[in-house]
C-alpha cells in the first residue's frame, strides 16, 4: 500500500513535468509534491522502525512462552503422575 503511494507520487511528479507542450510545472505544485514525498518518506521510516520494534517484542514474548512451557514441564515431571 505504501509502495503504491510512492509509485503514484513518482508518476504524478513525472506527469507534472511532462505536461503537453513541455510547459513547466508551477513551483508551488512542485514544492507541494516534494513536501508530500518527504512526509511519506518519514511515515515509511517510522512504520519500518515500529515494525522492527514489534518483531523484537514478538521474539521476546516467544522466548518467554517457551521458557514458561519448559518450566511447566519440569514442574509436572517433579510432581509425578498423580498430579497430572
Amino acid at each position: 500500500m505504501l509502495a503504491a503511494r510512492f509509485s503514484a507520487l513518482g508518476v504524478g511528479l513525472v506527469s507534472l513535468t511532462l505536461l503537453p507542450g513541455c510547459q513547466l510545472v508551477p513551483k508551488s505544485h512542485l514544492d507541494a509534491a516534494e513536501a508530500q514525498n518527504r512526509m511519506l518518506a518519514e511515515q515509511k521510516n517510522s512504520l519500518l522502525a515500529e515494525n522492527e520494534n514489534l518483531r523484537v517484542h514478538s521474539r521476546r514474548l516467544e522466548e518467554q512462552v517457551k521458557q514458561a512451557e519448559e518450566e511447566l514441564a519440569e514442574m509436572e515431571e517433579r510432581a509425578g503422575p498423580r498430579h497430572r
